[in-house]
């Protein structure tokens, strides 16, 4: 079973996506595709990608399918920072292959393995690890306590 959700917090400029289970480039293609669509996107949002479920199944040309739909976008092209949260090398592989290949955006990207390194990358003003995980809870659908 794949997951794909992602919340908008305006308050805080910030994008967080979350991924479960085995996805491919398409899958988060149609992802981003809906962040884009939603009321509150804002391109210039910071955005954490939470990949540590998830299996990022891709195929030899993949990796140049999402550059390209990125490149052809210009919704995506704003400034901010982006940080993915990882816990598999192929992973961190990936996220930093697809940051060379998107060099020329103003794009600030990191990849991380922890939810503080996350937050300290970020640096936003009322974003904290207690709270990051508390919106990555939520969007994986387990309750908070």
């Amino acid at each position: 079973m794949i997951k794909l959700t992602f919340k908008i917090i305006r308050e805080l400029n910030l994008i967080v996506e979350y991924y479960q289970g085995d996805i491919t480039v398409h899958d988060i293609i149609r992802n981003k595709k809906a962040t884009i669509q939603h009321p509150d996107f804002n391109k210039d949002a910071n955005v954490v990608l939470d990949l540590r479920d998830a299996n990022v199944m891709f195929e030899k040309d993949d990796m140049q399918t999402l550059v390209t739909f990125f490149k052809s976008n210009s919704e995506f092209q704003g400034d901010k920072k982006a940080v993915y949260l990882t816990s598999k090398p192929q992973e961190v592989v990936n996220t930093m292959l697809f940051s060379l290949k998107v060099g020329e955006f103003s794009i600030k990207p990191q990849t991380v393995s922890t939810i503080e390194a996350a937050v300290a990358f970020m640096h936003i003003d009322g974003l904290d690890a207690i709270r990051l995980d508390a919106i990555l809870g939520e969007l994986k659908g387990i309750s908070q306590l």
